[in-house]
């Protein structure tokens, strides 16, 4: 990134731990059944699914907030990432007797399955960031917009309502990626009258249909409407990509200047890709977090468990960054490489 703005970059820092609760609630404790669709920790869960649903909307905001500055060094730094934590998860497995060698555990490594979307779509954002920001830069105001509110008008019809399409897959998608990046892209260069409210404007629409959102979500969990759930908490849904965007524009007028917070940002991604490693996520994350749900004040345990996994991943990507800045050194000596 050309600029690094503290203030910015604590968001990502949140935006990520969204992603970590978000993994931590539904999905690791499960669905309520029937019977108990309407106890206290289904609403708990609820509330913070629903707060914490803008967390990849507004990591791909911020990309497009900045814009993506395409290089062959930040392409092979991002490959790098996934790869030393793919491989280096699945080779110190191998080494203590938990997994064994196979076709299927090698292509996970490469991220030639299903499985594991975020990081190839993101891959796939920043190869055609170069393409994305020329439109922008060559473009009128008023072309952009039109395009931002068809694209929207497209998702919400065929990704959202009717969930007709099976390349928007509810925001779980480069598609949709592309459209945050683009309405990051102008709201950074076309500061309307609507994206110049006070900070605590700001905040206030972002709580306010984060929260309309979890109460219609319990509704529709107690009314046995998982259909509609899905669909309410989609990184597509309209309301999500508003109150993720109102987030952003909130950071983005507090002021804040920390090298900390900047070298904390930098391996923010790193918490990603350790907890929701295929080998780690079912095995160890979900699991955990199965165990803990079960003991008396379970949430503030998993709470803890969360912090200790966000702190892991940033110390274990300090490894990465020493390997890469040898790979880098490496490839200065020989001269006729350039990362």
């Amino acid at each position: 990134m050309a600029e690094r703005l503290s203030n910015i970059e604590l968001l990502r820092i949140i935006a990520i731990f969204f992603v970590l609760i978000r993994h931590a609630g539904f999905y690791a404790i499960g669905m309520p059944d029937a019977s108990e669709n309407q106890n206290t920790q289904t609403f708990i869960l609820t509330l913070l699914d629903l707060f914490s649903s803008v967390g990849v909307n507004v990591f791909i905001l911020i990309s497009g907030f900045f814009g993506i500055k395409y290089t062959a060094r930040g392409l092979f730094k991002f490959i790098f990432q996934c790869l030393f934590y793919s491989f280096g998860i699945y080779i110190l497995l191998l080494s203590l007797g938990i997994i064994h060698i196979s076709h299927l555990g090698l292509a996970e490594c490469l991220f030639l399955r299903k499985i594991n979307w975020f990081p190839k779509a993101y891959l796939f954002l920043f190869i055609l960031a170069p393409v994305l920001n020329a439109f922008v830069e060559n473009t009128s105001e008023r072309q952009l917009r039109v395009v931002l509110i068809n694209f929207f008008v497209f998702q919400t019809i065929f990704g959202c309502i009717s969930e007709a399409t099976h390349f928007i897959s509810l925001g779980y998608s480069v598609v949709s990626f592309i459209g945050l990046y683009l309405l990051a892209r102008y709201v950074r260069l076309y500061p309307h009258k609507v994206f110049l409210f006070s900070k605590i404007k700001d905040f206030s629409i972002y709580f306010i249909i984060s929260l309309v959102l979890s109460l219609l979500s319990f509704w529709a969990i107690g009314q046995n409407k998982l259909t509609l759930f899905w669909r309410i908490e989609a990184y597509c849904n309209p309301l999500i990509v508003i109150s993720s965007l109102y987030l952003l524009l909130c950071f983005s007028k507090i002021r804040l200047q920390s090298k900390f917070v900047n070298k904390i940002a930098a391996s923010t991604f790193a918490v990603y890709l350790l907890h929701s490693n295929p080998n780690v996520i079912d095995r160890y994350y979900t699991h955990t977090i199965q165990i803990l749900n079960g003991f008396n004040g379970g949430l503030l345990y998993i709470f803890c468990f969360l912090v200790f996994v966000y702190l892991l991943a940033i110390l274990i990507d300090q490894i990465r960054v020493l390997c890469w800045n040898k790979i880098l050194l490496l490839a200065n000596k020989l001269g006729n490489v350039q990362l």
